[in-house]
């Protein structure tokens, strides 16, 4: 995975990224776990593959966990250091 990232932010697309991972003999993720992965061929990457590992949020450090929505209501708008409820 981290080939992946590297090669991306050398300026490979993700078509090339996917020839350069399988010219490499990284298994694709299907080929990985074929178990979680019955209805794929595991035959190779592709770019939908790389591009779908490129955008989640997982790897690139965008995932929240425990996201949850917060609204504070001043008890006094006028006099703040009283806070809220």
């Amino acid at each position: 995975m981290e080939q992946t990232f590297a090669l991306r932010l050398a300026g490979y697309g993700a078509r090339r990224i996917a020839g350069v991972l399988d010219a490499d003999g990284v298994p694709c993720p299907s080929a990985h776990d074929p178990a979680c992965n019955r209805h794929r061929n595991g035959a190779g990457w592709t770019v939908g593959t790389v591009l779908a590992l490129l955008r989640n949020p997982r790897y690139t450090g965008f995932e929240v966990w425990t996201k949850q929505s917060k609204a504070e209501v001043l008890i006094d708008p006028h006099n703040v250091g009283l806070g809220g409820v």
